[in-house]
Formats: C-alpha cells, structure tokens, sequence
C-alpha cells in the first residue's frame, strides 16, 4: 500500500506541473493555428465533455472487474498520450480547420482519459482504512498544490523552446513552446503509465455482502441500474437532506 501511495504521489505532482503548462499557453497555440476566441471556448468545454462521457464506464469497469485498477488506469494514460499525440500534430496540419479541430479533438481525448485518473480517490476509498483517509487525501492535496507551484518554473523553460526536428533533408517540424506542450504531456504520460504498472498494487477484491431481512434471512443484493440513479439525481431529498 506504501508503494502506491508513494506511486500517487508522484502521479499527482506531474499532473500539476503539467496542468499548469497546457493552461497558459492553449490560448496563443490554438491563435498560431488560424483560431479565435470561440474556438478556445469549445476547446476548453471539451475536456470537460470527454470527463463527463467517460467517468461512468471507468467506475462501471472496476466494479466489474473485481474492484482491480490497474488496467482502468493504463487505459486511462493511454488515451492521454494519444490526445497528447494529436495535440502536437495540430501545429503540422494546415492552419485553420485542420489545426484548430486536432486541438479541439486532442483535448478532447486527453478530458477522456482525465476521466480515469479521478480513480486515484476509488482507490484510496477502497484500499485504505476510513480513519486514514482524511490524512491521505490531505498529503494529495499539499502534494498537488506543490506541483502547481512547480508548473510556473517549467513555463519559463518551456518559453525558451525554439528548435527544428529534421524529418528529412528537406522537411523539418518546429518545435516551439506551444506544440511543444503537446510532447511533454505525452512523456509525462508515459512516465506515469510505467510508474502505475510498476508500482501501483491493486486493493483485495469486495467481498459480496447480503441484506439481512427483520427474520434474519439473508436477501440477494440488487444492483442499481442507470434508471435508478438517475431517479436518485432527480430525487428531492438529494438537493434537501433531513
């Protein structure tokens, strides 16, 4: 448990400090590609809607699967790296609609895989004891906010990027501090898909448990569908609970 926690740890530092380097500058790369204002804004949104598509099937596979994590997970920075991936093409493609749609669907596949990683706390609630969770997940928090400090120093190294990658003697890519983000995402992906498949341990399966009815027999526990939560959703005690 130790070493996956020490895992999440690290995870959640690069997290940050990569955060806070495709932030500032999405703006002026989605610009450098022919977009505009409205394009940032879809772009933005669409993160948030490949989060919102996906979280639901990542939860429903680890209850599937018997409460394990680690394939959810790898899946999880695996389409991080590929939205990574289309996030740099962008910059080859021509500018315009080309280039402003690869960002839009870069991010959009890297919110899905975003959507996997909020794992991280199932895991936590599933494998650590209920009287240390509120510890563990005050660490998670002092470690992100210190990963959020470090994300400014690494812009200032990012702004300094300015270099040509020859593909061919007669074809180069520009490497420059907007596509560039796109590449050190993708590493840090990388990186952590290694470190999850290492080091992270997957918490002892849940044990089946059964309803005791007022004659003490034990009653088959039902499943909630998709109906029944979004009933539970719409629910007027949900919104005041006594």
């Amino acid at each position: 448990i130790q070493i996956s926690l020490a895992a999440f740890l690290l995870f959640i530092v690069l997290e940050n400090v990569i955060g806070t380097i495709t932030g500032p500058s999405l703006i002026f790369y989605i610009e450098s590609v022919g977009g505009s204002n409205e394009d940032y804004g879809l772009t933005t949104s669409s993160v948030c809607l490949g989060m919102t598509l996906m979280m639901f099937y990542f939860g429903k596979w680890v209850d599937s699967n018997g409460n394990k994590y680690q394939a959810p997970l790898r899946f999880a920075f695996i389409l991080g790296i590929i939205g990574s991936i289309i996030y740099f093409v962008a910059s080859i493609l021509p500018t315009g609609f080309w280039g402003v749609n690869a960002i839009l669907v870069g991010r959009f596949v890297q919110g899905m895989g975003t959507a996997g990683k909020t794992l991280t706390k199932s895991w936590i609630a599933t494998a650590i004891p209920f009287d240390q969770q509120k510890t563990v997940f005050a660490v998670l928090s002092m470690i992100g906010i210190v990963g959020q400090a470090i994300g400014p120093l690494m812009n200032v190294l990012v702004a300094e990027i300015d270099m040509e990658i020859p593909i061919t003697s007669s074809y180069s890519i520009s490497l420059n501090p907007y596509n560039s983000v796109g590449l050190l995402v993708a590493f840090n992906e990388v990186l952590i898909w290694v470190i999850i498949a290492l080091f992270l341990q997957d918490p002892p399966p849940k044990k089946e448990k059964s309803l005791s009815s007022a004659t003490g027999e034990d009653e088959p526990a039902t499943e909630a569908g998709m109906y029944d939560i979004l009933n539970a959703m719409m629910h007027f005690d949900i919104f005041f609970p006594l």
